[in-house]
């Protein structure tokens, strides 16, 4: 019996030694085979995607050379097709972000144009006194103004808006102004030298901007202010009753649109003391933050209020 119990015992040591022996055998082979079938491949997209992440912005596009037949492989090549996304995205935006700056600089270059076309001498005289200002909602507005003296007794003032904006606006702004002064201080007659103005500016205007305007000259001696409205809003006049009205003028085509256009004087006697108020829409056009528009009731209430200044 002690002989048959010792045999059984070493027959079970025996088998599971074998078992043992296989399972361990096994465990290698599934070892070998996990490694090359999924520890490499993710070991390979690893590094291909470190590779990736560190030459992101490179040209050159890498591609993961892997080929598993698996979800491995189309792992693989998600990042592959990825990383040529990310490097065409990066591409885009380095083209928006350069032409975003050729912008920046060309509302930057148009704003110190703008400003330098505009006087900032304002005269105090005994005969008169000017006062202007314009502050541009964005980089580069479309409002100007002039004002000069033609004689001795006769003094021109502007205000003037253009349709468009950038560097061509500018441009046509100063178009504008120099040739209104131009044809005033030749002696020209206001209506002529707002037709003159008009073809040259139409004659010349590929971008097809317009401008409207108001402009006239002041008699000093007697008082009377004639001037012509090209498409513009209305002056404002503060005489002896201390109150400012708004006057109803008659309006003509804006300046640059058409070529040939007639305009028409009008007519105004200030006595001293007077104030002539003028604008653009960029005042009444204002809105708040609920889009509510300034207006020219606001205007009027706002000038009256402060009409003594």
């Amino acid at each position: 019996m002690n002989s048959i119990k010792s045999e059984f015992i070493s027959g079970i040591l025996k088998l599971f030694a074998m078992t043992a022996l296989i399972a361990a055998l096994a465990s290698w082979l599934l070892y070998r085979r996990t490694k090359k079938q999924i520890v490499n491949p993710l070991n390979t997209v690893k590094n291909a995607v470190d590779e990736m992440t560190a030459h992101i912005q490179d040209e050159e596009n890498i591609e993961i050379d892997c080929h598993t037949g698996d979800e491995i492989e189309d792992l693989a090549n998600a990042f592959t097709s990825m990383n040529a996304d990310i490097k065409q995205y990066i591409k885009e935006i380095s083209a928006m972000t350069e032409e975003k700056q050729r912008m920046a600089a060309e509302l930057d270059a148009a704003a110190k144009i703008q400003d330098a076309a505009l006087e900032h001498d304002f005269p105090n005289t005994p005969n008169y006194e000017i006062l202007a200002c314009m502050f541009p909602a964005k980089e580069v507005g479309g409002d100007f103004y002039d004002f000069y003296a033609i004689d001795d007794s006769h003094v021109a003032v502007l205000v003037a808006d253009v349709s468009g904006k950038g560097i061509p606006a500018a441009l046509l702004m100063i178009s504008a102004k120099t040739y209104m002064k131009n044809a005033a201080l030749y002696g020209h007659p206001l209506e002529k030298v707002f037709a003159l103005a008009n073809d040259r500016l139409f004659a010349r205007n590929e971008e097809g901007f317009f401008i409207t305007a108001l402009g006239g000259i002041l008699d000093l001696k007697t008082g009377e202010f004639q001037f012509i409205n090209a498409g513009h809003l209305p002056p404002f006049i503060r005489n002896s009753s201390g109150q400012f009205e708004k006057r109803p003028v008659k309006a003509d085509l804006v300046l640059g649109c058409f070529g040939g256009t007639e305009y028409h004087v009008n007519s105004i006697m200030l006595n001293p003391g007077d104030r002539l108020f003028l604008y653009t829409d960029g005042v009444t056009e204002g809105m708040d933050p609920d889009k509510n528009e300034y207006g020219f009731d606001r205007l009027l209430e706002s000038l009256n209020k402060h009409a003594s200044k």
